[in-house]
């Protein structure tokens, strides 16, 4: 497997080499293409890897077929250890014809049958352990507190995946690769998301809230800040709004591009700590007990409908809301309407609108529109 483009697809190979090596051995026939030391041998393994030290001059390139005699008996002075006598009668047990004209042939140990099969590869990998740098192992990256497709972008990001100017001038586009933010450096992934004076601005504008670890190597600051479970505002986790920090700069990065969108600090935080509210409310709280609960509340009128309304059109529902936000009790029976919604009643049934404030600007919501991402 040669392998020598630096791509994504390329390092996934050259990392899974090992992996492919580790479930392929040699089936012995006349013993001709089998290296006695280096090559693995079925039910055996690798016999180099049993013994420490060096060995005699090209012992290393010996085949079995040297080794056995035209009696089938094996030629001892020739191994330069003395191998363990379980070993040595396993070795015994395996027939080497070196006149048969059938050439050793090459099985993968996954299957009794030694054919090869994706199913038998995963059951082999997660069975086994490879020697793997620490920052190559991600298995930390799908135990994260997100959304699957989120895990998959930080997965991308840590494998340098992700279609930045740098990367994609890398790979022969006539394009220019400085960062689309500041136009001062080449969009590289550390510098779009952590070294650009103006995703800066993204970390300083959540500082006082939110203590962002700090590293040199940028797949380890990313890790670190996601692994790290100490709570920021409104009780939300640091790995989770970190999280949706970075997708949310790169979505607004992509926008600006794309979109020609003005690139907003303000609306990516407001976006971000939304999202992320929400999954640490989902996550935290009996969300199924409290619709059954609620369920239950409706089953006890004639007729009862739940229909999806802006909170501009939705004065009542917007004011119980912010008075239940108030309260220490879990659940409020009011009888009677109380003295301050009844003008609030009157708007809802003349459909009157209000604007909603955000970030980014005023919008007027009305019973026919759709507005989504705020």
């Amino acid at each position: 497997m040669n392998v020598t483009r630096n791509t994504v697809i390329g390092k996934c190979l050259r990392k899974g080499r090992e992996a492919a090596q580790f479930g392929l051995c040699k089936v012995i026939n006349n013993g001709s293409s089998t290296r006695f030391w280096e090559d693995s041998i079925a039910q055996i393994g690798c016999l180099r890897s049993l013994i420490s030290g060096p060995l005699n001059r090209n012992n290393n390139e010996v085949t079995f077929r040297e080794l056995v005699t035209q009696n089938g008996e094996w030629n001892q002075e020739i191994i330069s250890f003395i191998l363990p006598t379980d070993i040595r009668q396993r070795l015994q047990a395996i027939p080497v014809d070196t006149s048969s004209p059938i050439v050793d042939n090459v099985s993968w140990i996954g299957n009794l049958n030694g054919n090869f099969s994706t199913k038998s590869a995963y059951f082999l990998l997660c069975s086994f352990k490879f020697s793997w740098p620490e920052d190559s192992n991600w298995s930390w990256v799908w135990k994260l507190g997100c959304h699957p497709r989120y895990k998959l972008f930080i997965w991308l990001l840590l494998m340098n995946g992700l279609p930045t100017r740098g990367n994609l001038a890398g790979r022969g586009m006539n394009i220019s690769s400085n960062c689309p933010l500041c136009n001062l450096s080449v969009e590289e992934n550390s510098y779009l998301f952590r070294d650009c004076i103006v995703s800066q601005q993204v970390w300083l504008l959540v500082s006082p809230y939110f203590a962002l670890q700090t590293n040199s190597d940028f797949n380890l600051w990313i890790k670190i800040n996601c692994k790290d479970q100490a709570p920021s505002i409104y009780n939300i986790s640091h790995e989770t709004l970190f999280i949706y920090l970075i997708l949310h700069l790169w979505n607004a990065r992509n926008k600006k591009i794309f979109e020609n969108c003005n690139f907003s600090v303000a609306s990516i935080v407001f976006l971000a700590k939304g999202k992320a509210g929400e999954l640490s409310f989902l996550a935290s709280n009996d969300v199924r007990g409290k619709i059954l609960l609620l369920r239950s509340i409706l089953s006890r009128f004639e007729r009862s409908q739940i229909q999806h309304v802006h909170r501009e059109r939705n004065y009542c529902v917007d004011f119980l809301a912010k008075k239940a936000s108030t309260t220490i009790c879990n659940l409020v029976s009011i009888q009677h309407a109380l003295s301050e919604m009844y003008p609030l009643l009157l708007a809802d049934c003349l459909g009157i609108e209000s604007l909603r404030r955000t970030s980014i600007g005023l919008c007027v919501l009305n019973s026919d529109c759709i507005f989504a991402g705020f």
